[in-house]
């Protein structure tokens, strides 16, 4: 029997551990429940296709295509229009924005049915197929191309076309089957290839908004917070919430701090209205998301976070190339002044200063003329020795043929250890802010395991 002393710390103990937060027992991490939320996916166009004038092209490779043409058209028009309200249609002639397609390939719907017997049920399936390739370009008045893609879409769907008089067995036939509506004729299936491929022109254009299921960072007190703020879409609230953390000890959790500062940063970029806070917001988000990566790769889907980011960035980076384009030819050429000859009895002062100074020395040969440096070549440099102060002046005077935010380059320099210094070279040169120091690990003397994180 229990004696009333023993009963007692037993309570005790067991209120202790009731009132002990979870969170202090939790290591950061997506946790065994999947919190989740949907996240408006939404990339930046490559062509500005608001407040201006846009004109319609369509062309078939072939006659028999041609009885798909009209209907794309016109579905293409009324989306494109409807996704974006400035847009003005106008004759292709008279247009800032041509949108033109081209019909490559139609397979032409067709049906075949199949019939299913079990004892006194007869079920009859009706399967639906058609296919449809269409090119696209979007090119400017002057007939540049800014953007082209080949877009298809194969459409294979069975239907139950159940023949039984048994309600119940005519459920059961349909359970697990698909819920979509059966087409009843060969037009119906032709405009639902059509849609599906509008549909995929205009989210390359970036005019449509995708519903994505992302994960959310927990296990922690501050992360479970922020992850609150998340769902609520309040993105400010959880970035100041985790701004407020302090860095946890070991890399691997740190890594789900700076994954939920990615989350929350690409968020707001989605959810702002100027082009600069998009811009600026989604690349503070791709920082994130490699930083998390590098300091955890064993987490498999911050490498899927970075690569749905990464495509925005590079987005981006073409709008800047094009914007500074547009700049230069806008602004008129520079006006040069002539410089006054010098009198017949007088030498040129510029002439003689030249004569009474040294001689310059050659200039270095320019950029263009020195071979690209390569993720391999600087990795290659490393291991043979040269100094990262070397490293860093190649980098700066050649040009760069690798891409910072590729997975695998980040992964081949953090292999091969090239110091932080050279990768942050290599950052600038591809217009990236440079790494953040890694956090130092404090001292817990005399401290247990549990408490190795920051207890805030």
């Amino acid at each position: 029997m229990i004696d009333g002393a023993y009963r007692a710390r037993l309570l005790l103990i067991a209120a202790l551990v009731a009132a002990w937060p979870l969170s202090l027992l939790a290591d950061p991490g997506f946790g065994m429940r999947k919190r989740q939320m949907s996240l408006l996916v939404r990339r930046p166009a490559l062509v500005r296709l608001a407040n201006t004038t846009i004109g319609f092209k369509g062309v078939a490779t072939d006659h028999e295509y041609q009885a798909v043409l009209g209907s794309l058209e016109a579905t293409l028009e009324t989306e494109l229009v409807a996704n974006e309200r400035t847009l003005i249609k106008k004759p292709p002639e008279e247009a800032e924005w041509v949108l033109q397609v081209t019909v490559t390939g139609y397979g032409r719907p067709t049906n075949a049915r199949r019939h299913k017997y079990s004892g006194t049920m007869s079920t009859t399936y009706v399967r639906w197929t058609g296919s449809l390739n269409v090119a696209y370009q979007v090119l400017d008045r002057h007939g540049r191309v800014h953007d082209a893609d080949n877009v298809n879409h194969i459409y294979d769907r069975e239907f139950n076309e159940t023949t039984s008089n048994d309600t119940i067995l005519n459920t059961i036939a349909q359970f697990g089957r698909s819920r979509e509506a059966a087409p009843g004729t060969e037009e119906e299936v032709k405009q639902r290839l059509v849609k599906e491929v509008v549909l995929r022109i205009a989210a390359n254009l970036g005019n449509t908004v995708q519903a994505l299921d992302v994960r959310i960072a927990g296990g922690h007190e501050r992360l479970n917070r922020a992850g609150d703020f998340l769902e609520e879409r309040l993105w400010s609230r959880a970035i100041e919430e985790l701004e407020k953390t302090l860095p946890f000890g070991r890399l691997q959790h740190e890594a789900f701090r700076q994954y939920a500062l990615g989350l929350a940063y690409e968020a707001l970029s989605y959810d702002s209205r100027s082009y600069e806070d998009q811009r600026t917001n989604l690349f503070k988000a791709q920082e994130f998301y490699d930083r998390a990566m590098e300091m955890n790769r064993d987490e498999r889907y911050f490498v899927e976070s970075v690569a749905r980011t990464k495509e925005s960035v590079a987005r981006y980076r073409e709008l800047d190339t094009m914007r500074k384009a547009d700049t230069r030819r806008a602004s008129p050429p520079p006006v040069s002044t002539p410089t006054p000859m010098p009198a017949p009895d007088q030498p040129s002062r510029a002439a003689s200063d030249a004569s009474d100074a040294p001689p310059a020395p050659p200039p270095p040969p320019a950029a263009s003329a020195r071979k690209a440096l390569t993720a391999a070549d600087i990795i290659k440099l490393h291991t043979a020795g040269t100094s990262a102060a070397q490293i860093q002046e190649l980098i700066e005077l050649s040009p760069a043929a690798y891409d910072c935010l590729d997975t695998d380059t980040v992964i081949s320099l953090n292999q091969a250890r090239v110091p932080v210094a050279v990768q942050n070279a290599m950052r600038k040169k591809c217009g990236l802010n440079p790494l953040p120091p890694a956090p130092q690990r404090r001292p817990f003397a005399g401290q247990p395991d549990l408490l190795r994180e920051p207890v805030l």
